[in-house]
């Protein structure tokens, strides 16, 4: 149970009496049944330490910063001994002396009790100013798990919250960079940790994850580079890394103005052939491109090579994705540009899965390119066609049984088209013990 401060204020701050209903207009018996509720409720509060447990403090600038933020002190006494969830939002990059604000003073005093640490700043070094504060003999025994969001993190926090919290297991660092140095010079702190966010180069996440030993879930975020698909970036692990124990493993790729163009195949089966995961079971790819987009068709000999372009790419990234998911129960696949063939060829390898969730990508038009007369054109796809989804017709007519026997759970978001009501219903008929939910875009 959590009580935001303002519900935690009307409780403990007014003081309820009855000429307040007189005077406004209420009754007696109103006001005796608001005061029975604060009664009430300020008995829970006090009888229940977890609500007082969590603990912002926002930092805007100078102003006030001798002073505690009023009723931090009464959280910290209430809470009792329950570990604390903190929060700390440093808003400001110029003000020199902001770690030196009373009330992290007064919360640096209670690290011992520290079990969730988030911390936000625009200035790189403030977490480690903070660090610096604290007594090197003290600990922080119970923190488990952190957030960070800072422009980058260098190896002396990592190994001073290594110092801090030698149980740390769960790390969460979106929209960050991390330099090979510094995770070469961590690996102490690497090696405790059991679940990973984090957003960072292709090269550097390899190096990263061979040190994440103990990893039981891990979820990457890939930039799509400005480079051109021509020069892909690829790298290779000399020895993989055997993550023995990763079960959940979340892929996304983000800021693409064309992800039929531009999703990373290339650095997503880079890094899926440097890892090894015998017991992985959930699996999500994804991707940012929510809003439709428009797919340039090139002209292909023979034409049935299909419109998508980057095939080879395609069929190297399934390959990769096949050595992975012989003990997947779940696989969800956001907006990424498959085809129903490279659909079919991974479902053959998981006779394991239970839980299949799709979300077709939204095309916005088909452009065709290089098409060199009106002959040709006739064999073209039409330009409002429906063959850039991963559910098509050809999926659809499959009789999925045959490979995913122990499925139970089908979730699609596709794109109608003119037969897909007509198989859904056949599906519906032949995947009886399925729990199936389709919608349509």
């Amino acid at each position: 149970m959590y009580f935001p401060p303002e519900i935690l204020s009307e409780i403990f701050s007014r003081v309820v009496v009855c000429n307040i209903f007189g005077r406004n207009r209420g009754s007696w018996s109103e006001a005796s049944h608001l005061g029975s509720i604060c009664r009430y409720w300020r008995s829970v509060s006090l009888n229940t330490p977890d609500i007082w447990a969590r603990i912002s403090v926002f930092i805007e600038n100078d102003t006030h910063h001798q002073a505690v933020f009023p009723g931090l002190v009464d959280h910290l006494i209430r809470a009792k001994s329950v570990s604390l969830t903190i929060e700390i939002n440093i808003a400001t990059s110029l003000w020199y002396g902001w770690h030196r604000h009373a009330s992290l003073d007064c919360l640096l005093t209670h690290v011992h009790r520290w079990g969730h640490l988030t911390f936000f700043a625009l200035d790189a070094g403030a977490l480690i100013s903070l660090l610096d504060r604290v007594r090197s003999s003290a600990k922080a025994p119970l923190m488990r798990s952190v957030l960070l969001s800072l422009p980058n993190l260098d190896s002396r926090t990592l190994n001073c919250l290594d110092r801090l919290a030698p149980d740390l297991s769960s790390v969460s660092i979106p929209h960050l960079r991390f330099r090979w140095t510094d995770i070469a010079s961590s690996t102490t702190f690497l090696s405790h940790l059991t679940h990973v966010h984090i957003y960072t180069f292709t090269q550097t996440i390899i190096e990263m994850l061979q040190r994440c030993t103990r990893l039981v879930s891990a979820h990457i975020e890939i930039n799509i580079p400005s480079r051109t698909r021509e020069e892909p970036f690829m790298f290779y692990a000399t020895h993989p890394a055997k993550l023995m124990f990763l079960t959940t493993l979340t892929i996304s790729a983000c800021s693409s103005s064309n992800i039929w163009r531009d999703y990373p195949f290339e650095d997503i089966y880079s890094i899926l052939d440097s890892i090894e995961t015998p017991v992985l079971t959930c699996l999500t790819l994804s991707s940012d491109a929510n809003e439709p987009q428009e797919v340039e068709l090139k002209h292909r000999i023979p034409h049935n090579k299909g419109p998508l372009e980057r095939a080879d790419a395609r069929l190297r990234f399934t390959q990769s994705l096949y050595s992975h998911i012989e003990e997947l129960h779940t696989l969800h696949i956001e907006c990424i540009p498959l085809t129903d063939k490279d659909l079919l060829r991974l479902s053959k390898g998981m006779s394991n899965l239970q839980r299949l969730i799709i979300r077709e990508p939204a095309v916005q038009k088909v452009v065709h390119r290089g098409f060199p007369s009106d002959v040709d054109r006739r064999y073209a796809p039409p330009s409002d066609a429906n063959l850039n989804h991963i559910v098509t017709d050809n999926l659809l007519r499959q009789d999925l049984s045959d490979h995913l026997s122990n499925l139970t759970h089908l979730q699609l978001t596709i794109h109608q088209w003119p037969l897909a009501r007509e198989l859904e219903s056949r599906w519906k008929e032949t995947l009886t013990s399925v729990y199936m939910y389709i919608q349509y875009t």
